[in-house]
C-alpha cells in the first residue's frame, strides 16, 4: 500500500509555496526585526518565495531548511552563495552531507567570519 507522508501530501497542494514563503516571512519578522524593519508584508513574502526557490537548489525543502536559508540570505546579501560568504557554495553544494548538516556547517563558517560564536564568545 502507497502511503503518503504529511510533508509529502504539503507538498503536492498548488499552495504549498505560497504557505511556506508567509511562514517564512514570519519567521524573519521573528528572529531579525531590525533586518525587516521597513519591509512591507507582500515585499518580505516575495523575498521569502524567492529565497525558498534558491534553497530547493541545494536540496533544502524543508520549512525551517528554507527559512534558514533565507535568513542566511538577508544577513548576507542575495547572492551570499557566491560572494557574500566566502566558502558557502562549497558547504550547500557538497551533497556527502545531510541539509542539516550543512546549514549547520554554514552557521559555524557565518560565525567564523563575523567573528561570534553561538554564546558571543
Amino acid at each position: 500500500m502507497l502511503q503518503i507522508s504529511e510533508h509529502q501530501a504539503a507538498a503536492l497542494r498548488p499552495d504549498h509555496d505560497v504557505e511556506f514563503a508567509r511562514q517564512i516571512a514570519q519567521f524573519l519578522r521573528e528572529t531579525l526585526p531590525a533586518e525587516t524593519q521597513g519591509s512591507a508584508p507582500e515585499q518580505l513574502r516575495s523575498f521569502a518565495a524567492n529565497c525558498l526557490v534558491g534553497s530547493r537548489q541545494f536540496g533544502l525543502t524543508s520549512l525551517r531548511q528554507a527559512a534558514r536559508f533565507s535568513a542566511f540570505e538577508l544577513l548576507f546579501g542575495p547572492d551570499f552563495v557566491n560572494k557574500g560568504l566566502p566558502g558557502a557554495a562549497q558547504i550547500l553544494d557538497d551533497r556527502s552531507h545531510e541539509p542539516n548538516e550543512r546549514l549547520a556547517m554554514l552557521v559555524q563558517l557565518a560565525e567564523q567570519r563575523m567573528g561570534t560564536t553561538p554564546h558571543g564568545k
